[in-house]
């Protein structure tokens, strides 16, 4: 396989792996954190839907990255790029909020987060498209469902452990710094920034 069709597959998968990392967190130990800070099964409800909407609305970001390209970079990349600094950030500031009396901020900051994954999810199944021959794309949408799986099923016993030796600001941390696993390899895409979009 040539190297930089490999380094595409590879970003695909990480891109997704990435994501799989955040989702361990929401979908396996969202609810340990929330009873060690005592809420409810109704806060956690309420958060878990919240959190969700931006990935109920992100067609919308796909009819946006197909019409407007961005800083000179294309139609893809410079959105992936603005949704893994969303949620770096995003994961970096939530160690600061107080849980019980930071309930709105705690919720306002995870939508804020799958706002910027759903960001560069759209577009990264964008440029798979865009940039994938009809005989790659298996092998892409296996890099990519394959990535988001390892990084689930990986991440979630690697948050238990960390959780119980040191703490949950460790956990969101690394989850910021796996964030950025992508991040060269998204880099070096070059994007042609001049073709048909609607």
């Amino acid at each position: 396989m040539h190297k930089s069709k490999f380094l595409n597959y590879l970003m695909f998968g990480l891109l997704y792996f990435t994501q799989g990392t955040v989702l361990a967190y929401f979908l396996s130990v969202n609810a340990l954190y929330f009873n060690e800070n005592g809420l409810s099964g109704l806060d956690l409800g309420i958060f878990s839907t919240i959190a969700m909407i931006p990935f109920v609305i992100k067609i919308l970001y796909g009819m946006l990255s197909d019409r407007y390209a961005l800083f000179g970079m294309g139609h893809r990349k410079p959105y992936i790029l603005v949704g893994l600094a969303v949620q770096v950030v995003s994961l970096v500031l939530v160690p600061f909020i107080d849980l019980k009396s930071g309930y709105w901020l705690f919720v306002g900051v995870a939508f804020v987060l799958q706002m910027g994954m759903a960001l560069y999810d759209t577009c990264t199944d964008g440029l798979a498209l865009d940039s994938s021959t009809k005989e790659e794309e298996g092998t892409i949408q296996g890099f990519m469902v394959g990535g988001r799986a390892m990084g689930v099923v990986l991440i979630s016993s690697v948050i238990g452990l960390l959780v119980e030796r040191t703490s949950w600001s460790v956990a969101f941390y690394m989850l910021a710094v796996l964030t950025l696993a992508p991040l060269p390899l998204v880099l070096r895409v070059k994007e042609e920034i001049g073709r048909a979009h609607v």
